[in-house]
């Protein structure tokens, strides 16, 4: 497959302290927007508002969803905030008509994280991920702010990544 180069990939970290990055087709960060939240839970009205945004200014982007999981460890409060979040993000997806694909953490993370150190948790992972594919955002305080790491930017940005790559045919695994 060929990369298209008018197409834009949105990756979404569907979390409480999730977020939306969209990523241009030559790796640059278009937008950057915080799960929308209320009442500590993801908001669809704010949600389906983000999405019409989005459509508006950059049109149907490729979008990759975290898809939800859990583990064992996991409180139910936390599992159903979860799911409900990703149910919430599906909704405007199907309803515009968007290219989407619900991907899980293990297969976007297998790839870009590829050659890491098998002794580093997944989040440090992430982070070496990021630094390593987007030196210039690393300085941003977008990302990293006086030592405070927003993951879930972090995992939306890689998330974009993954879909960019997806759809251009491009894998660390060939």
């Amino acid at each position: 497959m060929t990369q298209q180069t008018n197409v834009n990939y949105l990756g979404i970290d569907p979390g409480k302290e999730g977020a939306f990055v969209l990523l241009s087709a030559d790796q640059r960060l278009l937008a950057l927007f915080d799960m929308p939240i209320r009442l500590k839970q993801p908001c669809p009205h704010q949600i389906g508002t983000l999405y019409s945004g989005i459509r508006q200014k950059y049109g149907n982007p490729f979008t990759v969803i975290e898809k939800p999981h859990f583990r064992p460890t996991d409180g139910k409060k936390g599992i159903a905030s979860y799911h409900l979040g990703a149910g919430y993000l599906l909704m405007p997806c199907l309803w515009g008509d968007w290219p989407i694909q619900m991907v899980p953490p293990q297969i976007w993370t297998r790839d870009l994280h590829l050659g890491l150190s098998k002794d580093l948790s997944g989040k440090q992972k992430s982070l070496e991920a990021f630094h390593a594919l987007f030196p210039s955002l690393a300085k941003s305080k977008a990302f990293i702010d006086n030592k405070k790491i927003y993951d879930g930017r972090i995992d939306a940005l890689l998330i974009a990544e993954y879909a960019r790559r997806l759809h251009s045919g491009i894998t660390n695994r060939q």
